[in-house]
């Protein structure tokens, strides 16, 4: 049972029946919620029940509360109640009915904190999503795990989940990466004149994948034409006379002028480059970079998906934006907004941001977004006919409505955040105004090892690969730790505190908690007898009872409000409860679990096999594991 539901239900009853003998005057009840205190001197339940149904009952708040608090110290349980502050009522439980909580969790084991405040609502939470042009890194573990936690948490409380990662597959930047992997497939084939271009991928990963399409397809895609081997040619010669005319700088211009005329010749020079590998990616026959793009996004995915099995992250569907676009997903979804009259032809808006000097004022196909509460009404097709990021990202998320979610949850980095309103005025259009799009922004991590910061991968190039971060403290460390702060809030990774095995790091306080709790267990099997709880009397014992009782409506909570960190903070709490616990056994043998009469070591090791129980599911919700020994 859970005690604050309970006596939430109990409440509720109550004000139902004052409201029919005509004591206040109600016409409709809404339920009462119960919560632990923040003060724990104030009590062990309390409702702010009074302060909410004081305006429709047309009566000061802390008369309606001694009203409700005189029928509520009726109630079976109930030690006493008093009225607090301006209409808060606070309640004491007779010891026994936390007591039973105890049987409660025994009974329930993996499925006590379990609810149904979902109702089997839909629920699709999308994660990671990480471009398929790279590994995944630090900041996609971040809101990967948050995501994944969030999932398990909902679904934990009656939700239905779809949990989902959608593979930006389509765009310049996959046919880039194509691109990248043939010049190196080329180079491991000898071809001295094959050059991975300044604006394409030059990290070790791509040779990686490069030697796996070696191994795949052989020599088979070694038909270079003519306009890349002069492409080639012409970069080549191009290099050559940059280094001649920087020397002819050097020799002949003043030297205050040097560096100004090398800065220009640069950049020109990198303009050229970039327009000679856009040219050199369209020569490439649409046949070969078709296969080398899919092979190569599939080789990286499978990388991917590798690192996310090591994270203990699972992803229900992978849903390919190529594919929805080939499909004609795009063409419905704007069909779908223009029969809503949500489409226009017109002229947007002069940006305000440093692109502002590209702009043109064109006629283009315009979302009418400001009728949802965006800032302008936002582009869906550019001037050359090609739809706009914005536009498939409409039809993706039709894609997920279409198919039963009753909400969207996306789990987005904070360099996002200047999306979100376009988005979900997109989702409100689709979904006749109705606010179901929630978007969760994860912040930035820094990864520190003895507080200097990490050093880039040499496999990743720019960034911190996430394998090397498992490869460092592992999936529970860096799962529970990540959960440890709000996603909203930037947060410093420091490999040498995380891998410390002391009480001040969390994950290994809560494990050792569940490992020290098993390690009592099994020095006692057997049957257990419920009666004997009542010897359960200590205050450091009903504290801990307390806190175990309050798990499944910390996971309401948890769950209501989106936020997973919630249960991490919850299980330091507890592991905190049960360790000061055992600490206190080593220094009055009365207090010990093992050791003491029967009847009061037979309702210890009942506390202990709870609170087991409690840890093990609230890891489950964070997906960390509950090690039984360490």
């Amino acid at each position: 049972m859970n005690i604050f539901t309970h006596y939430g239900a109990e409440i509720t009853a109550i004000a139902e029946k004052l409201a029919r003998d005509g004591k206040i005057p109600l016409d409709e009840i809404p339920p009462a919620y119960c919560e632990p205190p923040r003060d724990s001197s104030h009590g062990e339940l309390s409702t702010n029940y009074a302060l909410i149904m004081a305006r429709p009952a047309k009566m000061p708040p802390k008369e309606l509360a001694e009203i409700l608090a005189k029928a509520i110290g009726e109630l079976d349980g109930i030690d006493s109640v008093s009225v607090a502050g301006a209409g808060f009522i606070n309640m004491t439980l007779e010891r026994q009915k936390w007591q039973e909580r105890i049987t409660d969790i025994l009974k329930a084991g993996e499925k006590w904190g379990n609810n149904n405040i979902g109702k089997g609502q839909s629920i699709n939470v999308e994660y990671v999503s990480a471009n398929p042009t790279g590994p995944l890194h630090a900041a996609h573990a971040r809101g990967g795990i948050i995501g994944d936690s969030l999932a398990n948490l909902l679904e934990k409380s009656g939700y239905k989940i779809t949990r989902e990662y959608y593979i930006n597959d389509a765009g310049n930047q996959v046919d880039v990466l194509a691109h990248s992997v043939y010049m190196r497939y080329l180079q491991l084939l000898e071809d001295e004149t094959a050059k991975v271009g300044k604006d394409e991928y030059p990290s070790d990963y791509v040779m990686e994948t490069a030697k796996n399409l070696l191994d795949a397809r052989g020599r088979g895609l070694l038909n270079r034409n003519l306009p890349e081997v002069s492409a080639m040619f012409i970069k080549d010669i191009m290099r050559k006379a940059e280094r001649d005319l920087e020397q002819s700088i050097i020799e002949n211009f003043p030297k205050n002028l040097a560096p100004f005329i090398n800065t220009i010749l640069r950049e020109v020079e990198g303009e050229l480059e970039s327009s000679i590998d856009e040219q050199l990616r369209d020569g490439l026959s649409d046949e070969n970079l078709a296969e080398i793009r899919d092979f190569a996004i599939d080789d990286i995915m499978q990388g991917i998906k590798e690192d996310l099995a090591r994270l203990n992250i699972h992803i229900d569907r992978f849903s390919s934006e190529r594919e929805l676009v080939a499909g004609g997903a795009v063409e419905k979804a704007v069909d779908t907004l223009k029969k809503k009259d949500l489409i226009y032809d017109g002229i947007p808006k002069k940006p305000k941001s440093d692109k502002a000097e590209d702009w043109e004022p064109r006629k283009q196909m315009l979302f009418r977004s400001t009728a949802f509460g965006d800032d302008v009404d936002r582009t869906l097709k550019k001037s050359d006919g090609s739809w706009t990021y914005f536009a498939t990202d409409i039809a993706y998320h039709l894609d997920k409505l279409n198919r039963g979610s009753d909400t969207l949850i996306n789990i987005w980095g904070a360099d996002h955040g200047g999306y979100v309103k376009r988005m979900k005025s997109a989702v409100a259009a689709l979904s006749g105004g109705e606010d179901n799009l929630n978007v969760q922004l994860v912040q930035l991590v820094k990864l520190m090892d003895k507080g200097e910061p990490v050093k880039m991968s040499k496999r990743a190039g720019t960034f911190v690969a996430l394998s090397d971060v498992l490869d460092a403290v592992g999936a529970d460390i860096l799962r529970f730790i990540m959960l440890t702060r709000r996603g909203d809030q930037a947060m410093d990774f420091d490999y040498a505190e995380v891998t410390q095995q002391t009480r001040d790091n969390p994950v290994f306080y809560v494990q050792y908690a569940h490992a020290r709790a098993h390690s009592v267990l099994n020095q006692k099997p057997g049957e257990r007898d419920a009666k004997n709880l009542v010897r359960l009397t200590d205050d450091g014992e009903m504290q801990l009872i307390r806190h175990l009782a309050s798990f499944p409506r910390q996971v309401e909570a948890a769950a209501e409000n989106l936020e997973p960190h919630r249960i991490a903070f919850y299980l330091i709490e507890l592991a905190g409860l049960f360790h000061a616990l055992w600490n206190r056994g080593r220094e009055d043998a009365h207090l010990r679990f093992l050791g003491v009469e029967a009847e009061l070591e037979d309702a210890r090791l009942q506390l202990v096999e709870a609170t087991a129980i409690v840890l093990q599911n609230g890891l489950g919700i964070l997906g960390v594991s509950a090690p039984k020994e360490m």
